[in-house]
């Protein structure tokens, strides 16, 4: 059974490398775009690029990713000049490490677009194929006009196939035992019902609670603190007595405010804690 396991998986490793070694194998091809307007270039690399993916495995790379290395590469006429120069087709080529090299020119006259793409071997320093069109200055025909060029310039070239995704399967999982049995009975067939916690109640009337206790000793302490009345010793003397019944009952109350704070803050938390965990 451990053979087995160990060569399931030699074999799923060996699919990956494949197909690992299959994806580093890919054509690499470079796109590049010149127009008047450098931003509609750029879109018309992402339209090119777009197309191509759906005509074959290709590993695809755009003008914006390179510009950094273009720069001290290109003659003075910029990429348009490139093309017809073999130096300047190897040297471009070397840069973005392509096997072939797409490089297209859109250029507006009046009311009408000019359109010219160029594909070029750059190790060999060929122009493979060229399409060229003018059509009305209208982009979606402009966009439609990129696509056909495309077309026309791999169609006597094969393009690479497009590679099917295959899953690898999966290595057969070691038999299991009998799935636990779960005991879902409950007393008297009455279906299961969440309760509402109480603490929560208990929390906030114990809070509630504590807060009138609080005041009421904050009252009774302010009776209790007050100047002493009367005109006589024995009128004085009484007054004095409720003064100290007054303190009594103040520190009572603070005694069970206390006691309700301590009752609030406990429910409270154990409630927060408990709906946490659920």
């Amino acid at each position: 059974m451990l053979l087995r396991r160990i060569n399931t998986r030699l074999a799923i490793v060996a699919g990956l490398c494949a197909v690992s070694s299959t994806a580093v194998a890919r054509e690499r091809l470079a796109v590049f775009m010149t127009a008047d307007d450098p931003a509609l270039a750029d879109n018309l690399v992402e339209v090119a690029i777009s197309h191509l993916t759906t005509r074959g495995d290709w590993e695809l790379v755009g003008e914006r990713e390179l510009r950094g290395r273009l720069t001290p590469i290109l003659p003075e006429g910029g990429l348009g000049a490139c093309v017809a120069e073999r130096t300047c087709l190897a040297t471009l080529g070397e840069a973005a490490h392509a096997d072939r090299i797409v490089i297209g020119g859109v250029r507006r006259n009046a009311d009408t677009f000019v359109v010219d793409l160029t594909l070029a071997n750059p190790r060999t320093g060929d122009t493979e194929e060229r399409y060229t069109a003018k059509i009305p200055a209208d982009e979606p025909r402009l966009i439609a006009a990129i696509r056909g060029g495309i077309d026309q310039l791999f169609a006597a070239r094969p393009a690479p196939p497009v590679r099917a995704v295959t899953s690898v399967p999966d290595a057969a999982p070691p038999p299991l035992g009998p799935p636990p049995t779960l005991d879902i009975r409950r007393e008297d067939g009455a279906p299961a019902v969440h309760r509402r916690s109480v603490l929560p109640y208990v929390g906030w009337g114990s809070g509630a609670a504590a807060v009138v206790s609080f005041s009421a000793a904050a009252v009774t302490g302010s009776f209790a603190t007050s100047a002493l009345s009367g005109t006589t010793r024995a009128e004085r003397q009484n007054d004095l007595q409720r003064h100290d019944d007054y303190a009594t009952t103040a520190n009572v109350l603070l005694g069970v405010g206390t006691v309700f704070a301590t009752v609030a803050v406990v429910a409270l938390y154990r409630w927060w804690h408990g709906e946490h965990e659920r």
